[in-house]
């Protein structure tokens, strides 16, 4: 039986996070997106379609709620979470 893979976006403005998360994932049946800011996530979103996007809750010009809010209007069906240091 074939493997699915599914996608999923990471959003936080600290590089090191990313790659981090991105690491301990890659190793799994995902497909795993990054975007340094809300606006760079919002252009993958419409690209790649991903099943989940998790979002810091601290990012510049746009928080992690707004962010997830405008997900959920834009792409109705992506599971959404947020992670946050705070």
């Amino acid at each position: 039986m074939p493997v699915t893979r599914h996608s999923v976006l990471f959003v936080d403005d600290e590089a090191h996070i990313l790659k981090t998360l991105g690491r301990l994932l890659r190793s799994m049946p995902i497909d795993v997106l990054t975007a340094e800011t809300p606006d760079q996530a919002m252009l993958l979103l419409a690209e790649t379609q991903p099943q989940v996007v998790v979002s810091d809750y601290h990012m510049p010009g746009m928080s992690g709620v707004e962010f997830l809010a405008r997900v959920r209007k834009e792409h109705p069906t992506a599971i959404r979470m947020m992670l946050t240091g705070y």
